[in-house]
């Protein structure tokens, strides 16, 4: 067992379920046995048995480490149709789109009932790790029918957005707040236009995070940008840059481009004034990026080989995974005003 058994666990996985989930303190040894069995072992006696041929995958976490991202599905019409929170990961994501393939068409929209249940899963869920945002996305193309007969507290629609927006608004997890996106695709049935704005905006965390789309196209597009914007919320990423170009004039300006832009349109680059002298560059600008968390270094020393010369900047943090592709050179020499 690890000396830090209770930040380990390890999941089994049957069909893209968990069907299981031990820590390293409930388990400090696996055994198969010839008529294939699964054995988990714990101070010399088994804590669990299953069968091998039950089993796709056996995958251990490390609850210190990065959050995970976790995700429950909750489709509706006259019903609720769940698929229960887990972690999302190469392991379970065919279980999800399964779960979504398998969705049908039927009458009803139990839309009210729908948000309240899952605010319900979220609060209730045992989030393993530390989380960095809660987010819930609603999607619906009609109004809502037959909520109030599934929860008889709220007897009219103002009533139930009333508890829904309260809810929304003032349930924490795990110390943060719920960011709550709504999506709709008004079908031809709907007839009350006020009605149908109404509980977008009702069941969304800010009128900026709910959205009427026209086409099924631009629900899909709507929740790209979600997710990209849920991501950009929470990703901080730490990386060393290392890039290498030819020696050029004295006082011409480098910049370094991160985000595949151009010199003009970039947002996040390096950028620094070479000098033969010492082979380096002077003055040196981190744009839209930040190094051990300054965003100016006063030299930044080349290795040169030949022609060449390699520069290296350790624990750049930015907002974006940076990548081989998006990074460019472009230099501005003393006489021109162009890069």
């Amino acid at each position: 067992p690890s000396t830090n058994a209770d930040n380990h666990f390890l999941n089994i996985y049957s069909a893209g379920e968990i069907v299981a989930s031990l820590s390293f303190s409930d388990a400090d040894k696996i055994s198969l046995m010839e008529n294939g069995l699964l054995n988990f072992w714990f101070n010399d006696k088994i804590i669990h048995q299953t069968n091998v041929s039950n089993v796709d995958s056996i995958v251990v976490y490390d609850r210190s480490k990065e959050p995970f991202v976790y995700l429950g599905i909750m489709g509706f019409n006259q019903e609720l149709y769940e698929k229960n929170f887990g972690v999302l990961d190469k392991n379970t994501v065919d279980g999800y789109k399964s779960f979504i393939s398998s969705l049908t068409t039927n009458y009803g929209t139990t839309l009210y009932f729908a948000v309240d249940n899952a605010l319900d899963r979220i609060i209730s869920y045992n989030f393993v790790t530390p989380i960095k945002s809660v987010n819930l996305i609603t999607f619906t193309d009609g109004l809502d029918q037959g909520s109030h007969a599934l929860n008889e507290k709220y007897e009219t629609d103002e009533n139930y957005l009333n508890h829904l927006k309260s809810r929304i608004s003032k349930t924490q997890v795990s110390g943060l707040p719920i960011t709550a996106y709504s999506l709709g695709l008004r079908g031809d049935d709907v007839t009350d236009y006020n009605q149908f704005r109404f509980n977008l905006y009702s069941i969304a965390s800010s009128n900026a995070n709910a959205f009427e789309t026209t086409s099924i196209s631009e629900v899909n597009n709507k929740l790209d940008s979600i997710a990209d914007d849920i991501i950009s919320r929470i990703t901080t990423v730490t990386q060393k840059v290392a890039f290498t170009i030819p020696a050029t004039g004295k006082g011409t300006k480098v910049r370094i481009v991160l985000d595949g832009k151009s010199a003009e349109n970039s947002i996040a680059y390096i950028e620094g004034i070479y000098q033969p002298s010492d082979k380096s560059l002077h003055e040196v600008i981190l744009k839209g990026v930040a190094s051990g968390g300054t965003s100016s270094l006063d030299v930044l020393t080349g290795t040169a080989k030949g022609i060449f010369l390699t520069y290296s900047v350790a624990d750049i943090s930015a907002d974006f995974t940076l990548t081989k592709s998006n990074i460019r050179q472009y230099n501005m020499p003393v006489s021109s005003s162009i890069w």
